[in-house]
């Protein structure tokens, strides 16, 4: 008997060893939506699932899948969140060990340029599941900020990018997490440029959660009035 038991000690010594996810749970699901300023009208939405176990380099992660393709791998230690994207970078994605003061870092995939900036005035903010949570706005954030525990909301795996010089924005819709709506953005709103009676004028865009689930675009006509666009 003893024997048996130093057998399965050794066999579970060597197995990778993975805590539960707090965060990013199999099974959490966001959406986002990307903005192509310097193009005609281009928006598209990207939804994001967390599925199960991947072993990579005797280190368990959890695959993330971007409309049903492998995007990423992600893994967490306590309040660290880890990222692996092939071809990229593997480091970390967020801190979520919060308090003023901080001097705040992530980098990014390719490990070259860093996030990087000091936490001040967290505030708290009760979300869609009825819990509060940390909301901590960095500098230069064009309109989004951080939420402790669930990431940016202009975008969880690209944050550290408010407005990149492509004129490529994206902008977080929807965050879910043990089934449980945490973050839904009610009226995502952006500016677009257009051409009307042969004058280019920036009217505003927005998405709008239609009966089936998904999202309409739509642009306010010169009256003010929401109007699809086709």
């Amino acid at each position: 008997m003893k024997k048996i038991l130093f057998i399965l000690s050794m066999l579970l010594i060597g197995m990778p060893m993975k805590g539960e996810n707090k965060y990013f749970p199999e099974g959490t699901t966001w959406i986002e939506v990307t903005h192509r300023a310097f193009s005609d009208i281009h928006w598209d939405t990207t939804t994001y699932v967390v599925k199960g176990e991947v072993i990579m380099n005797d280190v368990a992660y959890n695959e993330v899948l971007a409309n049903g393709e492998r995007y990423c791998l992600i893994r967490e230690e306590g309040p660290l969140v880890y990222i692996w994207k092939e071809g990229y970078y593997n480091g970390l994605l967020y801190d979520f060990d919060w308090w003023e003061g901080k001097e705040y870092q992530a980098c990014d995939f390719l490990g070259e340029d860093c996030f990087r900036q000091t936490i001040t005035n967290i505030e708290e903010e009760v979300l869609e599941d009825g819990q509060t949570y940390q909301i901590w706005t960095p500098e230069d954030f064009f309109g989004s900020y951080m939420i402790c525990g669930v990431g940016g909301t202009n975008s969880i795996l690209n944050y550290w990018w408010p407005l990149a010089t492509n004129g490529v924005t994206w902008w977080l819709l929807e965050f879910t997490r043990n089934g449980q709506v945490i973050y839904r953005d009610k009226d995502y709103v952006g500016l677009k440029s257009m051409n009307e009676d042969a004058h280019e004028v920036t009217r505003p865009i927005r998405l709008r959660r239609n009966e089936i689930g998904g999202y309409d675009l739509q642009v306010k006509n010169i009256d003010g009035i929401w109007q699809d666009i086709k």
